[in-house]
């Protein structure tokens, strides 16, 4: 906000067993300005339903994040 300028980062993710992500910056738009950084701090608030084998929550699954925006108002 300071620099007054918005950008939209893409995540590539890995779903843990507990429904938390681990993820890494698929792209950034524009480059260089932290929004990349940004959006894997917000990523590690994220939770979604794990994969189930047998009854049991398992880790592994990859999914990509909607883009994320970061905008002025």
């Amino acid at each position: 906000q300071e620099r007054e300028k918005g950008g939209v980062v893409r995540l590539n993710c890995t779903v843990n067993a507990d429904g938390t992500l681990n993820c890494s910056v698929a792209s950034e738009d524009p480059t260089g300005w932290g929004f990349g950084q940004a959006a894997i701090k917000i990523s590690r608030e994220f939770k979604v339903a794990p994969q189930f084998e047998d009854g049991t929550p398992v880790g592994g699954a990859r999914i990509d994040v909607p883009p994320i925006r970061f905008q002025l108002n």
